[in-house]
Protein backbone atom coordinates (compact mmCIF):
# COMPACT_ATOMS: atom_id res chain seq x y z
CA UNK A 1 0.00 0.00 0.00
CA UNK A 2 2.93 2.31 0.62
CA UNK A 3 3.94 1.95 -3.01
CA UNK A 4 0.43 2.92 -4.08
CA UNK A 5 0.44 6.07 -1.91
CA UNK A 6 3.94 6.97 -3.09
CA UNK A 7 2.82 6.57 -6.72
CA UNK A 8 -0.25 8.77 -6.15
CA UNK A 9 1.85 11.44 -4.43
CA UNK A 10 4.47 11.37 -7.19
CA UNK A 11 1.79 11.62 -9.88
CA UNK A 12 0.11 14.50 -8.05
CA UNK A 13 3.42 16.34 -7.65
CA UNK A 14 4.24 15.93 -11.36
CA UNK A 15 0.73 17.13 -12.32
CA UNK A 16 1.11 20.21 -10.13
CA UNK A 17 4.52 21.02 -11.59
CA UNK A 18 3.18 20.71 -15.13
CA UNK A 19 0.13 22.90 -14.38
CA UNK A 20 2.25 25.62 -12.71
CA UNK A 21 4.64 25.70 -15.64
CA UNK A 22 1.76 26.28 -18.08
CA UNK A 23 0.39 29.14 -15.96
CA UNK A 24 3.71 30.96 -15.64
CA UNK A 25 5.26 30.50 -19.06
CA UNK A 26 7.24 32.98 -21.12
CA UNK A 27 5.68 35.26 -23.73
CA UNK A 28 2.85 36.74 -21.67
CA UNK A 29 2.94 39.91 -19.66
CA UNK A 30 0.67 39.79 -16.64
CA UNK A 31 1.49 43.35 -15.57
CA UNK A 32 -1.24 46.04 -15.69
CA UNK A 33 -1.76 47.52 -19.14
CA UNK A 34 0.08 50.76 -19.83
CA UNK A 35 -1.44 53.76 -21.55
CA UNK A 36 -0.99 53.45 -25.34
CA UNK A 37 1.16 55.99 -27.14
CA UNK A 38 -0.50 59.02 -28.67
CA UNK A 39 -1.96 57.81 -31.97
CA UNK A 40 -1.96 61.14 -33.76
CA UNK A 41 -0.21 61.11 -37.08
CA UNK A 42 0.36 64.85 -37.27
CA UNK A 43 -0.82 68.20 -35.99
CA UNK A 44 -4.48 68.78 -36.68
CA UNK A 45 -7.65 70.61 -35.79
CA UNK A 46 -11.28 69.50 -35.85
CA UNK A 47 -14.48 71.56 -35.91
CA UNK A 48 -18.02 70.20 -35.79
CA UNK A 49 -21.03 72.48 -36.26
CA UNK A 50 -24.70 71.73 -36.92
CA UNK A 51 -24.05 71.70 -40.67
CA UNK A 52 -20.43 70.65 -41.24
CA UNK A 53 -17.43 68.74 -39.96
CA UNK A 54 -14.00 70.11 -40.82
CA UNK A 55 -10.68 68.40 -40.11
CA UNK A 56 -7.40 70.11 -40.97
CA UNK A 57 -4.10 68.21 -40.98
CA UNK A 58 -0.60 69.63 -41.39
CA UNK A 59 0.99 67.52 -44.11
CA UNK A 60 4.38 68.41 -45.55
CA UNK A 61 4.09 72.10 -46.43
CA UNK A 62 0.30 72.28 -46.58
CA UNK A 63 -2.78 72.30 -44.45
CA UNK A 64 -5.00 69.56 -45.90
CA UNK A 65 -8.68 70.16 -45.11
CA UNK A 66 -11.47 67.57 -45.15
CA UNK A 67 -15.00 69.00 -45.35
CA UNK A 68 -18.11 66.85 -44.78
CA UNK A 69 -21.78 67.35 -43.99
CA UNK A 70 -22.46 66.77 -40.29
CA UNK A 71 -25.74 64.89 -40.82
CA UNK A 72 -24.57 62.18 -43.25
CA UNK A 73 -20.76 62.58 -43.45
CA UNK A 74 -20.89 63.12 -47.23
CA UNK A 75 -18.09 65.26 -48.69
CA UNK A 76 -18.86 68.88 -49.57
CA UNK A 77 -17.41 69.96 -52.89
CA UNK A 78 -17.03 73.40 -54.49
CA UNK A 79 -16.79 75.20 -51.16
CA UNK A 80 -14.87 78.36 -50.43
CA UNK A 81 -12.82 77.83 -47.26
CA UNK A 82 -10.86 80.78 -45.97
CA UNK A 83 -8.59 80.23 -42.97
CA UNK A 84 -6.75 82.85 -40.97
CA UNK A 85 -4.38 82.36 -38.05
CA UNK A 86 -0.72 82.70 -37.07
CA UNK A 87 1.31 81.57 -40.10
CA UNK A 88 -1.80 80.46 -42.00
CA UNK A 89 -3.87 82.76 -44.18
CA UNK A 90 -5.65 82.22 -47.46
CA UNK A 91 -8.35 80.47 -49.43
CA UNK A 92 -8.01 76.70 -49.79
CA UNK A 93 -7.87 75.06 -53.22
CA UNK A 94 -10.42 72.28 -53.91
CA UNK A 95 -9.22 68.83 -55.02
CA UNK A 96 -12.55 66.96 -55.12
CA UNK A 97 -14.27 64.59 -52.69
CA UNK A 98 -14.37 67.28 -49.99
CA UNK A 99 -10.58 67.63 -49.86
CA UNK A 100 -8.95 71.07 -49.91
CA UNK A 101 -5.38 72.34 -49.57
CA UNK A 102 -3.84 75.54 -48.25
CA UNK A 103 -0.04 76.17 -48.45
CA UNK A 104 1.48 77.15 -45.09
CA UNK A 105 4.57 79.04 -43.96
CA UNK A 106 6.81 77.84 -41.17
CA UNK A 107 4.80 77.43 -37.98
CA UNK A 108 6.76 77.12 -34.74
CA UNK A 109 5.51 74.72 -32.05
CA UNK A 110 2.52 76.00 -30.09
CA UNK A 111 -1.26 76.32 -30.04
CA UNK A 112 -2.81 78.65 -32.61
CA UNK A 113 -6.38 79.87 -32.85
CA UNK A 114 -7.83 79.76 -36.36
CA UNK A 115 -10.80 81.55 -37.87
CA UNK A 116 -12.52 79.58 -40.65
CA UNK A 117 -14.98 81.18 -43.05
CA UNK A 118 -16.99 78.63 -45.04
CA UNK A 119 -19.32 79.15 -48.00
CA UNK A 120 -20.75 76.14 -49.83
CA UNK A 121 -24.08 76.60 -51.59
CA UNK A 122 -26.69 77.21 -48.89
CA UNK A 123 -24.15 76.44 -46.14
CA UNK A 124 -22.41 79.48 -44.72
CA UNK A 125 -20.55 79.45 -41.42
CA UNK A 126 -17.93 81.29 -39.38
CA UNK A 127 -16.03 78.82 -37.19
CA UNK A 128 -13.09 78.82 -34.85
CA UNK A 129 -10.57 76.08 -34.14
CA UNK A 130 -7.25 75.55 -32.42
CA UNK A 131 -4.28 74.04 -34.25
CA UNK A 132 -1.59 72.53 -32.03
CA UNK A 133 1.85 72.12 -33.58
CA UNK A 134 4.44 70.11 -31.63
CA UNK A 135 8.21 70.34 -32.11
CA UNK A 136 8.32 66.95 -33.86
CA UNK A 137 5.51 67.94 -36.21
CA UNK A 138 6.57 71.49 -37.00
CA UNK A 139 5.40 72.68 -40.40
CA UNK A 140 8.13 73.74 -42.81
CA UNK A 141 8.25 76.75 -45.15
CA UNK A 142 6.36 76.06 -48.40
CA UNK A 143 7.76 75.15 -51.77
CA UNK A 144 5.58 75.26 -54.88
CA UNK A 145 4.39 71.69 -54.36
CA UNK A 146 0.70 70.79 -54.40
CA UNK A 147 -1.48 67.72 -54.65
CA UNK A 148 -2.15 66.55 -58.17
CA UNK A 149 -5.71 66.32 -59.48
Amino acid sequence: MNKKIALILATSAISLLISFSTIAHEGEDHEPATKPADGRISSRFEVISEQVEIVGVLADKSLVIYLDRADDNSPIEDAKIEIEGNGIKGVATAFGDGIYQLPVKSIPPGKYPLTITLEAGEVSDLLSAELEVTAAEQAIAPINKTFSN
